[in-house]
């Protein structure tokens, strides 16, 4: 069968890896969601579900029940899609913003150096 482009940086979704897909998608935003020290697991679990409206009990069976998953309801791997899509977007777009203001930050020790300074 044919594989699915679902989005930018989701990967192609076929149907002998849907189930892996949307566990991978789960796990990998949960761990964005994750607060570090103090925080838990069901915890980042439960703001993952309010962001994407996926069912706080549908991320837990893709975490712990995974094996008793033959196939994902389409709207379902949809919103993992999109939140997993967002959440990509977004760390692209904040390393776009590091690299532009490390850019100018080493911009004015180049003119520097050109001219036989050094930045000792």
């Amino acid at each position: 069968m044919r594989a699915i482009p679902v989005s930018v940086f989701a990967k192609s979704v076929s149907p002998e890896n849907v189930v892996e897909t949307a566990t991978f998608w789960s796990e990998e935003m949960q761990k964005v969601f994750f607060r570090g020290l103090g925080d838990t697991r069901d915890a980042a679990r439960g703001r993952l579900a309010r962001e994407i409206g996926v069912p706080e009990s549908y991320l837990k069976r893709l975490r712990y029940k995974v094996r008793d998953l033959s196939d994902i309801p389409g709207s379902i791997l949809i919103r993992l899609a999109i939140g997993y899509d967002r959440i990509c977007l977004s760390a692209e777009q904040r390393a776009d913003a590091i690299k532009a203001e490390r850019a100018e930050l080493k911009a004015p020790h180049a003119s520097h150096q050109e001219l036989g300074g050094s930045c000792h």
